[in-house]
């Protein structure tokens, strides 16, 4: 996942990452043990993965017999239904420590990424090695963060930190996920990694990030896991210094976040508006999606307009914006319909009733809101992400997740 910006080979449109490697590895291990597994399946979310699978396939033909209609593309439909797969080959449940470990995981690998993001913006203006690991001929198509940089903080021209990732949002939404979960457990000598994850993302630039992690905390504040012990305390005395050193030193970063702020709603200093609609990425996000999902709507509301044909749409519509949905459940909906939608929820409903997790209705709320924010339904690191944090634990021991 966090190698997700290089390609080791294109298949048609598709760039295949260390991430589809890692998927086929899961899934080809899966079926090795699926007689031991099988057990760890419920039956209903396994018949609600077959239907699902089979109305993909009636989508992708119905798309493809609609006259006039975009021509949807098989790539996709292989590509949803073997991410499908990889989940539930990844289904298992496991001990607390085990659960244990894999935390500790991610923590590690995601503050060493934190480590690297800050690097690369301190070592731009002095020449350090590495900064932006840009290798010919191997980066995925469409990446959001380029050899030249990506943003200008007080008149220096420095890149978004983005570690390896392809873009700098998604890196950020991974340190956020990062932070929540030193917040919701609350170990003893995690405030030192939280502030160094802070810092990665008020280096990432990104404002998605922002509010993964506001998110998350309104929630953790809701669900009574935060308490106001010293390391919460010191999370937020971190994050308002940040913000005052910003004002000090960099005050046309605090213009731009408000900038990017009101460009969410159409308005804004550097927007640019063509055929009735504004070309800021804040506002094609949160706003302009619905707008081309009504218009999609007005086509096939029910079965969709075809696996794949997102971009292509967006691109016939000539509304001069970027062609992306940006948005999990915009993207199911034009593509395979209302009903996709249903099946999709009903499919991602057994698989939440099956995992024992003390923690997972918190991790539900994120991953619901990572649809808001990124185009999830046929991205590799959110499935990646998912099948992580789907681990059942063994409830009848004296401590879990």
């Amino acid at each position: 996942m966090f190698f997700n910006a290089y390609q080791i080979t294109q298949l048609g449109t598709y760039a295949v990452t260390a991430t589809t490697i890692a998927l086929a590895a899961l899934i080809i291990f899966g079926f090795m043990t699926l007689p031991a597994q099988i057990k760890n399946i419920s039956l209903s979310f396994l018949a609600s993965e077959f239907v699902f699978f089979i109305y993909i396939v009636i989508s992708f033909l119905y798309a493809k017999s609609r006259p006039g209609g975009i021509m949807p593309s098989l790539n996709s439909v292989m590509l949803a239904i073997f991410f499908q797969v990889a989940l539930l080959m990844s289904l298992r449940t496991g001990t607390w420590k085990q659960s244990e470990n894999d935390v500790h995981f991610f923590h590690k690998i995601v503050n060493i990424a934190a480590g690297y993001g800050i690097y690369q913006v301190i070592g731009q203006p002095i020449g350090l090695p590495l900064v932006n690991p840009w290798i010919n001929g191997h980066m995925v198509e469409g990446f959001n963060w380029t050899e030249t940089g990506t943003t200008l903080i007080s008149g220096i021209g420095l890149h978004r930190a983005h570690a390896l990732f392809t873009e700098p949002s998604m890196f950020s939404q991974i340190i956020a996920i990062n932070i929540l979960i030193y917040l919701l457990y609350d170990k003893s000598g995690s405030s030192k990694w939280i502030l160094l994850n802070i810092i990665a993302l008020l280096a990432s630039g990104s404002g998605t990030g922002m509010i993964v992690l506001a998110v998350g905390v309104i929630c953790l504040i809701l669900m009574g896991k935060i308490k106001l012990t010293s390391t919460t305390l010191e999370t937020f005395g971190v994050l308002l210094i940040g913000f005052v050193l910003l004002q000090i030193f960099a005050s046309d970063a605090i213009v731009s976040i408000f900038n990017r702020a009101q460009e969410i709603f159409g308005s804004g200093s550097v927007n640019t508006m063509q055929a009735g609609w504004t070309t800021s990425s804040g506002y094609v996000r949160f706003f302009g999606v619905w707008k081309i999902c009504k218009l999609a709507m007005s086509q096939a509301p029910l079965l969709g307009i075809g696996p794949g044909t997102v971009d292509q749409f967006i691109s016939s519509l000539a509304l001069g914006i970027r062609l992306t949905s940006d948005n999990g459940f915009v993207r199911i909906i034009i593509e395979i319909g209302l009903l996709g939608l249903l099946s999709y929820l009903v499919t991602m409903t057994y698989l939440v009733k099956q995992i024992n997790n003390n923690n997972k209705w918190f991790f539900v709320v994120i991953f619901i809101l990572l649809h808001f924010l990124g185009n999830t339904f046929l991205l590799d690191t959110y499935w990646i992400l998912l099948i992580f944090f789907s681990y059942s634990v063994d409830l009848n021991q004296k401590e879990d997740l």
